[in-house]
């Protein structure tokens, strides 16, 4: 027993919409690529002026988050969330200092 759905199908006006929803698609990407790029900006309006750039010097003292490397099954639940104070020796470029523990010896990898 054919369905309803089956019964009223009509082959080439089903290809002739099929045709003009591929004419439209490229103007509804054009549309939501649009709108995307609007609130792309609303957001990095709303986001940059918030950011505070934190940009440290030689011989500033700073707290040295623990390794991402190291779970905090590893580390435990009450494990420090912050090692420190170190200085820095040296900036290395953006976000990268060489730090040294307050007795004056380098910190490795950093």
């Amino acid at each position: 027993m054919p369905t309803y759905r089956t019964t009223i199908f009509y082959e080439k006006g089903n290809d002739g919409a099929m045709r003009m929803n591929l004419d439209l698609l490229e103007d509804t990407r054009m549309r939501l690529e649009m709108a995307i790029e609007a609130i792309n900006q609303i957001v990095t309006k709303y986001y940059n002026p918030r950011v505070k750039n934190k940009q440290f010097q030689a011989s500033d003292l700073v707290l040295l988050k623990p390794k991402a490397s190291k779970p905090t099954t590893e580390r435990g639940k009450m494990a420090p969330t912050w090692k420190g104070p170190y200085r820095v020796q040296k900036a290395l470029g953006f976000n990268a200092y060489k730090l040294s523990g307050m007795n004056g010896k380098e910190v490795p990898r950093t």
